[in-house]
């Protein structure tokens, strides 16, 4: 549990490697996925309600 703790864990050499992303195509899926969750957010995509008229009282 160490290197979760402190950051470092002993490995042998030539086995380590260092933490890379995916390049590129990860990060233009990634910010699609950000922009679709704000987008789909901000209400805007859901259609307006149209206001309904009072009619006027029954007259019983």
């Amino acid at each position: 549990m160490q290197p979760m703790l402190g950051g470092w864990k002993e490995v042998e050499p030539g086995r380590a490697r260092s933490a890379t992303g995916d390049g590129p195509l990860a990060f233009v899926l990634t910010l699609l996925l950000a922009l679709a969750a704000v987008y789909a957010g901000s209400e805007d995509w859901m259609p307006t309600a149209t206001p309904v008229t009072p009619t006027a009282a029954a007259g019983w």
